[in-house]
């Protein structure tokens, strides 16, 4: 299944967020479904104004990788956002981090997150995915990560 996601830039920071389904302390990128029809490039454009209530441009696609997992095709984008951060009900809150400060989680958009850093300088802290998320991600694709 097609997944879009966004490496989100706003006010010159890495914007990351957590599900409401998601454990505490959980933040990643945004990622949305992409619909019939729909250019991968307008649909990380309409998540990021669903999710978050910003508009956005893209600057860069990043690349797609699969998360067999979940059975998903991932095409990632780097998006500059701009305005006032509203959630939608699928966000429970979301962070700002300098891009000097982020972090990834080492699974699937966590390791695009990761490249991305890397290619402008920066070396981010590998964090270890929590359990909790882990169970989440396992209980959804009803099979174990290492599969």
């Amino acid at each position: 299944m097609p997944v879009v996601t966004a490496i989100v830039e706003h006010e010159g920071e890495l914007l990351l967020a957590r599900n409401a389904q998601w454990p505490e302390d959980v933040f990643t990128v945004i990622a949305g479904f992409l619909e019939p029809e729909e250019e991968p490039a307008d649909a990380v454009l309409r998540e990021v104004k669903e999710e978050l209530d910003l508009d956005g441009e893209v600057v860069e696609f990043l690349g797609m990788h699969s998360f067999a997992v979940m059975n998903q095709l991932i095409l990632t984008y780097h998006v500059r956002a701009s305005g006032p951060v509203t959630l939608n009900e699928e966000l429970a809150e979301y962070i700002r981090v300098p891009f000097s400060e982020g972090f990834y989680w080492p699974v699937s958009t966590g390791l695009v997150l990761r490249d991305f850093l890397r290619a402008r300088g920066h070396e981010p802290e590998c964090r270890p995915l929590p359990a909790a998320m882990r169970a989440h991600v396992e209980a959804q694709a009803g099979r174990s990560l290492d599969d």
